[in-house]
């Protein structure tokens, strides 16, 4: 059954009461709640929150501005309904922690025609539940294949969903960002953002700043409607040499990971030298942060902004507070042996000890791993305390070989079946995780236990990604194609 939260300001109190008790009929009386008019501001567990939206909406205060920013933290699905003939608020109109509602699905809700916009509404709801994890109640209770989207790209290296949930953008090993209508899969836009693999992208929450890095090794912002390119962050790394067992060679210490905050307001970057650096938009701050040894690989900012977690190559996560830069703590990934002794590791895809990707679940309470030895891990983010080790993926040695040989790096291997990617559902009840084994797997976020394995990709997986209402799981490879799966 959904659990059912319904905001609102005092003037619109004569829609919030009917509603409520129409709901409690359909629902049952403990799956509605309603914050009293002079109520505070304290939300609690919901599977969807109805934002009733009157005539007075320009002033956005308390205490349902702060409910709204925190069910969009959680990942909440949020409905905005207007009432008393309103218009829905652009996002330039809305305070920045609410801009994201913006390009939500709004419904409207009449006198004239309350019976018929109240079933329409409640169809809505029924599309929801708070059985999770529910995955593809359509088609038997599995995860299936919605669409295939070749990019006509050589790889996918990394990939993100708009904040409406309608396009994907998709980072190319030949430099584009690509930028794709959910609908019909066809590429509504072209970003030639940079002239090397794109390494790392993101996207804040107003769906058009995008930040994309590179190999090059450049930190661009974009402009994701029109492809206009913003500014070019400074701070840009230099040549180094570097070498690993017998491999060696010359690479730019390029940037690996990138993360906007949840404001939008910085953007931080990992660095092949294992700093971190953090642009602050507004007034051109920068700082840099140090603390790993090696490169780092995965960003995530916790959902109220203040954390940043860092992966990185050595082996360790650390968690840092945004605004002093000091350590919170540092999680070690006690990783694995390789599978077969004497094979050579390529060290630019990662050791088998390398942390590769990093994210917050989205009560921020825990945090998930991805690393080069095959596992997914769950760390506790309040104390650092590990929960699971999940193990699943195929460490065989011929995928990882396959792998290599796509890249041109002959018989070099470089990871065993090593995980490149990890997400969670927007309610957090299931893992994602894409690996070198061609897979895309999903687990039980509290138990670990192994829910379905998702079959097609014909190279490793480099990202996996949700949609903000949790429908949809996208996937990236190095086959060039972004794969949507229906999860609900």
């Amino acid at each position: 059954m959904t659990d059912v939260y319904i905001s609102h300001w005092s003037g619109a109190s004569g829609y919030a009461y009917p509603l409520l008790d129409a709901f409690r009929e359909r629902l049952g009386d403990s799956h509605v709640q309603l914050r009293d008019d002079d109520g505070p501001a304290d939300l609690p567990h919901c599977d969807a929150m109805i934002v009733l939206v009157d005539r007075g909406w320009t002033a956005w205060a308390d205490p349902v501005r702060t409910e709204v920013a925190t069910a969009l933290r959680r990942g909440v699905r949020v409905i905005p309904v207007l009432v008393q003939g309103a218009t829905m608020p652009s996002a330039g109109d809305l305070p920045d922690e609410l801009a994201p509602l913006a390009g939500r699905n709004h419904e409207i809700l009449r006198e004239e025609a309350w019976t018929r916009d109240l079933d329409h509404l409640a169809e809505i709801l029924a599309g929801l539940t708070a059985d999770r994890p529910a995955i593809a109640a359509a088609n038997g209770g599995r995860v299936r294949l919605a669409r295939r989207i070749p990019t006509g790209g050589p790889a996918v290296t990394s990939l993100a969903f708009g904040p409406d949930g309608q396009t994907v953008l998709a980072g190319g090993f030949d430099g584009t960002v690509r930028v794709m209508r959910i609908n019909d899969g066809t590429v509504s836009r072209s970003i030639h953002a940079h002239s090397d693999r794109i390494s790392a992208l993101a996207i804040a929450r107003d769906g058009l700043t995008v930040a994309t890095a590179s190999t090059d090794p450049m930190v661009r912002i974009w402009n994701a409607g029109n492809g206009a390119a913003r500014r070019q962050l400074d701070g840009s790394p230099k040549w180094v040499a570097w070498a690993h067992r017998k491999f060696a060679g010359g690479v730019l210490e390029v940037v690996f990971a990138l993360a906007v905050s949840p404001a939008g307001d910085v953007i931080a970057s990992g660095q092949g030298d294992g700093a971190v650096r953090l642009w602050w938009l507004g007034n051109d701050e920068f700082r840099k942060r140090s603390g790993h040894h090696d490169r780092v690989t995965g960003l995530d900012f916790s959902p109220d902004g203040r954390l940043l977690a860092s992966a990185s190559w050595d082996g360790t996560v650390l968690i840092r507070s945004v605004g002093d830069g000091s350590t919170v703590l540092k999680l070690t990934d006690p990783g694995l042996p390789d599978p077969r002794p004497g094979i050579e590791v390529a060290h630019h895809l990662g050791p088998s000890w390398a942390v590769s990707a990093v994210r917050f679940s989205p009560d921020g309470r825990f945090l998930a791993t991805a690393s080069g030895n095959g596992f997914v891990r769950v760390w506790r983010a309040g104390d650092g305390a590990a929960v699971l080790a999940i193990e699943g993926h195929d460490r065989d040695v011929m995928s990882a070989l396959r792998l290599a040989r796509g890249l041109g790096l002959g018989e070099q291997v470089p990871m065993m079946g090593g995980v490149r990617a990890v997400g969670y559902s927007p309610d957090g009840s299931v893992l994602a995780s894409g690996a070198d084994d061609h897979t895309v797997r999903l687990w039980h976020s509290s138990t670990g236990a192994a829910l379905q394995v998702l079959t097609g990709h014909t190279a490793g997986v480099s990202s996996v990604a949700f949609s903000p209402d949790g429908r949809l799981l996208a996937s990236g490879a190095w086959d060039g194609d972004v794969r949507l799966w229906a999860v609900s």
